[in-house]
């Protein structure tokens, strides 16, 4: 086994091992220079080429705080700064700034700037070994001790962060301190500045936590003379490592905020970029002096929210040589159709990256957004009055937010009266244009409905929610603390919400039935709203506007009506997808139904997809919309109200033979294999029994019902329900025939024997006909069913309706 002179290492290459080094490169395979470190990383690397900085005359205060600190003789009562601020702030400029100011003073010993879209740079594996190769040139002389290192562990980089930093970074410099008086001499004087830039952008929390724990361990346990500047977004792990009490201790928090006045100095770079374009620009010399106005630069400043992202895209695409610089400004407020251009991708990257991210909360999340975009503008948006009014539990917000603090502020755990505010006014921009946000969209009158429903289900103290688009709080009704603490506040705010929210408002199936279940009556709506009134004819129209909206989309054919007529029936729901597949059987060819009952058609196939989406009328046997299906009924069965779409009797008197005929002639109809003869025949029977109930007499129908006897197909139905038939249909032969003579004939010899009938006494009014409120047409003008039709010929139909099959 050949021996290895350390003293010699600097200059010599080692092969057949695992460990080449040349002139202070250290690679752990000689087949791949790379493998190890991330070149990418430094400051000054070719990939980072024209790298973003701090344009000149601006962020001077926050540049001159940081030197400051560099340069402190006593550095180690603050080893860490920690600069964070919101996605956009401007961050990595500073970052680059002082590196490049520090490398000149020879004050840097080494940098690493994470970059999530870069692979070498989006994880830690690289970390050590891209700083102790950096230290091998700032501080020549803890060359042979990272060497001996590599060299008594091949392996060191498959170790743990914390033993890595150990072997390459602390023992070196430590073992040079404590070595010669050369080497103290030089270890005094030798850079001990290493900034770590974008450090949220390396792998998740855990990795940026062992990143930090590592590098604490360094500073602290070993007490080396290094000081540390970490520049990040206020994340989750990093927050909770810095406000450490022993971390916070030795840590300067530096936070990008208006303590800076970031608007004075987006001002200047604008201004700055501009006079630019207009020197630079291929048509700079057609460009006016007074462009752009004074109000279009103190627009584009207020709309960066100080967060200089904002500004450096707006001015990227403005510039751009081949295209007007004008024509490119108007794009960005709005005033010209981008086409295909996208002024905003880079901005846009950004935000979709950072909802991504969120996971399980991001409806919840979501909500707060929308209230903070659409809430009034003399709301509070105190945590306490959020939780509240989107009843949520104390604390909770906290835990919904955690992932979002890059474009949220959010005060502490205990600051329940301060404000929740969004870092970037542009985040609304994004979140309210579908072709930007996807499926973070945020439409304005989705967003006002929702308002609205949380200012309606407030005021109730109502969590559930029937419908999946309105997600339901994880808050529970037996939290009687709830809502103790902004009782006052929250609910004069949504009784004042009603009304300012509900104009603006998309008429949801959601927000329609808390508005159907909504007392409007109430005696504590007075004391907010002048006239509560108002409040409820507002809701009709707009559910009046939204119904007919909604009936329109269904094809306007006979077969769609008798679908609205059987909705509003009590048995509707038990059958509700069954009627769907008998209104879309076709008659067959040759036959013809009830003369004037409106000539027969099919359903389409698309009208149950379409009911989807519309009014739903194949899920009314949903018990979570209840409420809803009552509303439209409402609105069907009133004609003042429904227009054309009014549910009268004609409109029964058209289903009921169209029922009559599937009873009587199954083998008519095309697809009734399909269906099934028990589900028909049941459905149609249901159906039929509620129309006779509440329809008025009519000679047409009767002598309709007379020739296509119904019973003999009722062998399938149960013995109560063969009784609610024989019951209806007694109660339509008695108005259909006002005789009392021929009336108890009818019923001693038909119905009498059966011992199903009651007596006339004993009959149960339909509930039906009474909540209907109908008319009943005008009776017969004779005694028998039809005109010239004699009382023995009605007797023989009775007797056949009720003829059971043998």
């Amino acid at each position: 086994m050949s021996t290895i002179d350390a003293s010699n290492i600097s200059n010599s290459i080692i092969n057949g091992g695992s460990l080449t080094w040349v002139k202070g490169d250290l690679n752990l395979h000689p087949q791949d220079a790379s493998r190890d470190r991330a070149s990418g990383a430094f400051h000054n690397s070719a990939e980072r080429f024209d790298a973003p900085k701090c344009h000149p005359q601006t962020r001077r205060a926050i540049l001159r705080e940081i030197i400051e600190w560099v340069q402190a003789n006593n550095g180690n009562d603050y080893p860490f700064l920690w600069m964070y601020g919101p996605a956009g702030s401007g961050k990595s400029s500073i970052a680059q700034s002082i590196a490049e100011v520090c490398a000149e003073t020879g004050q840097l010993a080494a940098s690493f700037f994470f970059a999530r879209t870069a692979f070498e740079r989006n994880n830690a594996s690289r970390l050590v070994a891209t700083i102790a190769y950096q230290l091998t040139i700032s501080i020549p002389s803890t060359t042979d001790q990272i060497s001996e290192a590599l060299l008594q562990d091949p392996a060191i980089f498959s170790r743990s962060l914390q033993a890595q930093a150990e072997a390459l970074i602390v023992l070196p410099i430590l073992n040079l301190a404590k070595g010669t008086d050369e080497g103290h001499a030089e270890c005094s004087v030798a850079p001990k500045f290493i900034l770590i830039d974008g450090l949220d952008e390396c792998g998740d929390g855990g990795s940026q936590r062992r990143i930090l724990d590592a590098l604490w361990s360094a500073v602290r346990s070993l007490n080396i003379p290094l000081r540390f500047l970490i520049a990040s977004r206020p994340e989750h792990d990093i927050r909770n490592f810095f406000n450490q009490g022993t971390v916070s201790h030795l840590t300067r928090a530096l936070v990008l905020d208006d303590k800076y006045e970031p608007d004075a100095d987006i001002r200047t770079f604008l201004l700055s970029r501009f006079n630019d374009i207009r020197q630079g620009h291929p048509s700079g010399a057609h460009i006016p002096s007074s462009w752009p106005t004074e109000g279009e630069i103190t627009s584009l400043v207020e709309k960066s929210s100080g967060q200089f992202i904002y500004a450096s895209t707006v001015m990227k695409f403005v510039e751009s040589p081949r295209h007007w610089p004008s024509d490119r400004l108007d794009i960005i407020f709005g005033l010209m159709s981008p086409g295909r251009n996208t002024p905003f991708a880079e901005l846009d990257s950004l935000y979709a990256h950072i909802f991504n991210s969120v996971g399980a909360h991001i409806d919840r999340a979501m909500e707060v957004f929308t209230f903070l975009l659409f809430k009034a503008s003399d709301v509070g948006a105190g945590v306490d009055i959020v939780e509240d009014f989107l009843c949520l539990r104390e604390g909770e917000l906290q835990t919904i937010l955690t992932d979002l603090h890059s474009v949220i502020h959010v005060p502490e755990a205990l600051e329940t009266t301060q404000q929740l505010r969004l870092f970037h006014a542009s985040l609304g921009d994004f979140l309210m244009d579908r072709s930007r946000s996807g499926n973070f969209f945020v439409g304005v009158r989705e967003g006002h409905a929702q308002m609205m429903r949380y200012c309606l289900r407030r005021l109730t103290y109502s969590f559930s929610s029937p419908l999946r688009e309105f997600p339901a709080s994880s808050s529970k009704i037996a939290d009687v603390d709830l809502f103790k603490r902004t009782e006052p506040a929250v609910q004069r705010m949504s009784y004042v919400g009603l009304m300012r929210h509900y104009p603006a408002a998309y008429s949801s199936h959601g927000l329609l039935q808390d508005l159907y279940l909504f007392n409007f009556e109430a005696d504590r709506l007075q004391r907010y709203l002048d006239n509560p009134q108002i409040l409820h004819h507002r809701y009709l129209s707009q559910v009046d506007t939204y119904l007919k909206a909604s009936l329109a989309r269904y094809p306007q054919v006979p077969a769609s009506f008798r679908l609205f007529a059987a909705s509003t029936l009590d048995k509707f729901p038990r059958h509700c997808r069954i009627v769907f597949d008998i209104l879309s059987l076709k008659y067959r060819k040759g036959y013809y139904s009830f003369p004037h009952g409106g000539a027969h058609s099919a359903l389409s196939n698309g009208v149950r997809e379409l009911d989807t989406t519309a009014l739903r009328f194949s899920f009314a046997d949903n018990r979570g919309i209840e409420s809803f299906r009552d509303m439209v009924n409402e609105f069907l069965t009133d004609e003042a109200r429904a227009g054309i779409y009014h549910v009268d009797a004609g409109k029964y008197m058209d289903l009921a033979p169209f029922l009559i005929d599937l009873l009587a002639n199954p083998h008519l109809f095309d697809g009734v294999e399909g269906i099934g003869l028990w589900s028909m025949q049941k459905c149609c029977f249901d159906l039929l029994i509620d129309i006779l109930w509440c329809i008025p007499a009519d000679h047409e129908l009767a002598q309709y019902l007379y020739g296509n006897p119904i019973m003999k197909y009722a062998k399938h139905l149960d013995a109560k329900q063969q009784e609610q038939m024989i019951r209806a249909v007694s109660f339509y032969i008695e108005k259909c025939n006002r005789n009392p003579a021929t009336v108890a004939a009818l019923r001693q010899q038909a119905m009498a024997p059966a011992g199903l009938v009651p007596r006339g006494e004993d009959r149960l009014p339909s509930p039906r006909a009474s909540r209907l409120n109908r008319q009943e047409g005008p009776s017969p003008s004779s005694d028998t069913v039809t005109t010239g039709q004699d009382t023995t010929a009605f007797k023989k139909w009775v007797s056949g309706l009720f003829k059971w099959p043998t």
